[in-house]
């Protein structure tokens, strides 16, 4: 049997890390039933953490658990442009607490997390195979990448957080999407043909229900649809899957001689 063709690694904090929840329909957990059989999904998201410590732990974070050297997006092997990372951060950076009396808060000012989400861009390039660009250029890294932007909240039960303040951090990961030619998923938009999220759509005022995470997902298949084809798995007109799938299709063994 083939391996396995492609891996989705998403990268994000409490939103991402609760994304596997099936009781609220967890838009992580639906890319893995989306993704069975042509690719493994591995969920990195670390509640409560924002894009600095994200950042900083940036290489223990990609490093698996297989005991030998590299990292999950070095050691299988399969081309660059078979890997396809989410990165979904903002939710604590949008916080109004940055720190007080020397100690450190959980949320950053928007200049810095739009250089530390640029960074974190950087070193998804660095991780691919090992290699070290010569020079940055603001080029996209070879895997694929969606950025998704921070969501709405409910300041009456997060009062650290307001959407005046969390929508200039989903201003700047649409900046950063226009000029390093990466994919948005915008929660704040319903351009896509799907609604934009909205305090209905959330659990808690800040984490995302089941209509939420849907929401999301279908943004998220929209966009793969659009920019990265390739990574679609879905059956053609003639009900045959568009990627290669782990193992063979049951046709190759229909028909064939006792």
């Amino acid at each position: 049997m083939t391996k396995t063709k492609a891996l989705v690694l998403a990268i994000g904090d409490s939103i991402t890390q609760q994304g596997f929840s099936t009781a609220h329909s967890g838009w992580v957990a639906s890319l893995a039933d989306y993704y069975n059989r042509f690719g493994d999904v591995v969920n990195r998201g670390f509640s409560g953490y924002n894009s600095r410590w994200i950042l900083e732990g940036f290489d223990d974070l990609i490093k698996h658990d297989y005991g030998d050297s590299g990292n999950i997006l070095s050691h299988r092997g399969v081309g660059a442009d078979k890997y396809l990372v989410t990165l979904f951060l903002g939710a604590n950076d949008a916080s109004e607490d940055i720190g007080a009396g020397g100690k450190v808060g959980q949320g950053v000012e928007v200049d810095e997390y739009e250089k530390n989400i640029n960074g974190i861009l950087d070193k998804l390039g660095d991780a691919i195979n090992g290699e070290m660009p010569a020079e940055r250029s603001g080029a996209p890294p070879p895997c694929r990448i969606v950025l998704i932007t921070p969501g709405p909240c409910d300041h009456t039960k997060w009062p650290t957080r307001s959407d005046a303040r969390v929508s200039k951090y989903a201003a700047a990961i649409r900046s950063i999407g226009t000029a390093r030619d990466l994919p948005v998923v915008d929660l704040w938009s319903s351009e896509d043909g799907v609604p934009a999220l909205d305090l209905g759509d959330l659990e808690d005022g800040l984490h995302f229900n089941a209509g939420g995470n849907t929401k999301l997902f279908q943004k998220l298949q929209l966009v793969l649809k659009e920019h990265f084809p390739h990574l679609v798995p879905e059956d053609d007109a003639k009900g045959l899957p568009m990627m290669e799938m782990q193992g063979p299709h049951w046709s190759i063994f229909a028909n064939k001689d006792m």
